[in-house]
């Protein structure tokens, strides 16, 4: 019954090699080149939310594939098949949402011991200080880096995409550093912006009442 497993697992890696294939080959279609001109746009002014699609989109993947694999080694079939991907997609997501959190922040960790430590002269006890201070940050700030990291992506795919375009090197490196620049202040400024417009708004309904 779920001997199709291995297939989804092979499918996935088929098809990721495939497009990474095709998006670095000179017969480029201009379909695909718009599939990332979009996805450029989508993580430069929606990264926290396209960020958190993606990772949760493989983990829901991921956790269906696995959960089915357990089913099928455990030779289970007593609960029907679309309950147990449904349940493995649910917690393969939270699961890896959570996972990409912790290894970021473990990351920024790791980076801040090897630095500290360098400037430090290989002081153990204050290289471990900054590393699990550097780790809170980052866990707490997990959201505003990820805007920043996949502003970055969407930098860098938007400057391949105007190259394919035809652009000169220096034309698309300024084009993709503006538009990062823009979703940068747009995103970061969000929330003062949505702040102000509620307190026009209030204010216009005072106005209103008085008169």
């Amino acid at each position: 019954m779920l001997s199709a497993v291995n297939y989804y697992v092979f499918f996935f890696f088929k098809s990721s090699a495939k497009y990474a294939l095709i998006c670095f080959s000179d017969n480029l279609s201009f379909l695909y080149l718009i599939l990332l001109l979009a996805l450029g746009l989508a993580l430069i002014f929606k990264g926290k939310t396209v960020w958190k699609i993606l990772f949760g989109i493989l983990g829901a993947y991921i956790g269906a594939v696995f959960s089915l694999s357990i089913m099928d080694m455990l030779h289970y079939t007593k609960i029907p098949v679309l309950i147990i991907a449904a349940a493995g997609a649910v917690l393969g997501a939270i699961l890896l949402l959570f996972l990409v959190r912790l290894s970021l922040s473990a990351g920024f960790a790791y980076i801040t011991y090897l630095v500290v430590s360098l400037l430090s002269g290989h002081n153990f006890i204050v290289a471990i200080v900054a590393a699990l201070i550097a780790f809170s940050v980052a866990y707490i700030l997990y959201n505003k880096i990820i805007v920043i990291l996949a502003g970055l992506i969407g930098m860098v795919i938007l400057w391949f995409v105007f190259l394919r375009f035809g652009a000169s090197g220096s034309v698309s490196v300024l084009l993709a550093v503006i538009i990062f620049a823009i979703g940068m202040y747009l995103q970061f400024t969000e929330k003062s912006r949505i702040r102000k417009n509620a307190l026009r708004k209030k204010e216009q309904e005072q106005i209103y009442m008085q008169q």
